[in-house]
């Protein structure tokens, strides 16, 4: 098993989640006239969270030593996982 930089990684994946959370603040506050507005607001949010728990389910990974690398993490991870 490789060395995990479990402080980096953990500050690498705590960083994409700050960015979808200031996301989703934004989206939260955004009004639309259009219902297909809204529901399209709807489903990013909801893919927002979803992304949210499984860096959160990442994160615990990293601690437990379940990921032999870090960078076995990444975006096309998430997409991959909320495509599913």
């Amino acid at each position: 098993m490789d060395n995990v930089d479990v402080a980096g990684a953990v500050e690498e994946l705590e960083g994409f989640k700050a960015e979808n959370d200031a996301y989703l603040e934004e989206l939260n506050g955004m009004k639309h006239q259009e219902a297909t507005s809204d529901e399209y607001k709807m489903l990013l949010i909801e893919y927002l969270q979803e992304e949210n728990a499984y860096i959160d389910k990442t994160i615990e990974a990293v601690y437990a030593k379940e990921l032999s690398r870090a960078s076995r993490f990444s975006l096309e991870t998430l997409y991959a996982r909320a495509n599913e």
